[in-house]
């Protein structure tokens, strides 16, 4: 690690310096809801739950932390399922992380780092709202990816 002025920030050159930096404060949920349409009655008990999933990432890059938010969202003949988790990155003071970095870090990491958190969460609430569990479909490393313009980037506080 290269020496840096006490009074400037140091920008993070890559992913691996990144993952030498941070420290995995805490997984948190901002959203965790299932709601039954009014056709779910008309669903025979017991009915596999199918849908695709829809997936949406933010990063909130700030000064002392980085939050990677995956959310997903299922639209089934039951109803909607929403769920909105967040891994939080601990940031040592005078370093900042560009959006490039930020962005292949979330990719690389973030990401498949709240898969299970998303997916227990899933098939929790399914369960308790529909009688029946979700399973999500196995995601393995570089299948879910997001591109730039797909990123909500923010260096606002959540």
């Amino acid at each position: 690690m290269r020496e840096h002025s006490q009074d400037q920030n140091t920008n993070v050159e890559d992913v691996v310096a990144l993952l030498g930096l941070v420290g995995t404060l805490s997984i948190e949920f901002f959203e965790v809801s299932a709601k039954r349409s009014a056709a779910a009655d008309a669903v025979p008990d017991g009915e596999e739950i199918t849908a695709a999933p829809d997936f949406s990432l933010t990063i909130n890059r700030r000064p002392d932390d980085l939050v990677i938010r995956l959310k997903v969202e299922f639209e089934t003949r039951l109803g909607l399922i929403v769920v909105d988790a967040g891994a939080i990155y601990e940031l040592p003071s005078k370093w900042t992380v560009p959006q490039s970095v930020a962005f292949e870090f979330a990719n690389k990491v973030g990401v498949m780092a709240l898969i299970p958190y998303i997916r227990e969460a899933v098939h929790s609430i399914t369960i308790k709202v529909f009688g029946n569990g979700l399973v999500m479909p196995v995601i393995r490393t570089g299948e879910l990816e997001f591109f730039e313009s797909e990123i909500v980037d923010s260096e606002t506080v959540i």
